[in-house]
C-alpha cells in the first residue's frame, strides 16, 4: 500500500479592476478529474478539489465575509508568500551557479599545479643540462 500525498494549494480570490473588489474564479475546469486540492482560509478545514464543490463553497456567508476583508487581511501576507518564494527560487539557482563556478575555479587551480609542477620539474632538467653540456661530445665530430 502506497501513501499518498496530498497538494494542497491555498486558494486565492481575483481582483476584478471594473468593479474594484475580489470575485471567485474557480480553479478547475467543468467535469475534471484528479485535481489538486485547495484550501480556503475562510473557514478552518475547508477544502475543495471539484468543481461543484467549490461553487458550494462560495455560497457560504463566511466565504462571502472573506471575500469583503480579503484587501484588508490576507493580500499583503499572500503578496509576501509569493515573493519570498519568488526569492528562494532565485536564491537556490544563484547557489547552483555559485557551486558550477566554484567546481570550475578548483580545476583550474589544480591545472595551474599540475603545469607549474612541469615547469618546475624543466627548470630542473634545465640546471642538470648546464653543468653536462661541458662534457658534451659530438657523435659526428671525430677529432
Amino acid at each position: 500500500m502506497e501513501l499518498a500525498t496530498i497538494d494542497r494549494n491555498l486558494y486565492q480570490p481575483t481582483f476584478d479592476p471594473q468593479t474594484g473588489t475580489y470575485q471567485d474564479v474557480s480553479p478547475f475546469k467543468h467535469r475534471s478529474r484528479k485535481n489538486p486540492v485547495y484550501e480556503c482560509r475562510c473557514q478552518v478545514g475547508s477544502f475543495f478539489h471539484t468543481n461543484s464543490i467549490f461553487k458550494v463553497h462560495c455560497k457560504k456567508k463566511t466565504h462571502q465575509m472573506f471575500l469583503t476583508d480579503y484587501e484588508y487581511y490576507y493580500k499583503d501576507a499572500d503578496i509576501a508568500k509569493q515573493e519570498i518564494k519568488e526569492y528562494r527560487i532565485e536564491n537556490e539557482k544563484l547557489r547552483r551557479k555559485l557551486q558550477k563556478y566554484e567546481g570550475i575555479i578548483r580545476l583550474r587551480e589544480q591545472e595551474i599545479d599540475f603545469l607549474n609542477g612541469i615547469g618546475d620539474a624543466h627548470e630542473k632538467e634545465g640546471q642538470g643540462q648546464g653543468e653536462s653540456d661541458d662534457e658534451f661530445v659530438d657523435a659526428d665530430d671525430h677529432r
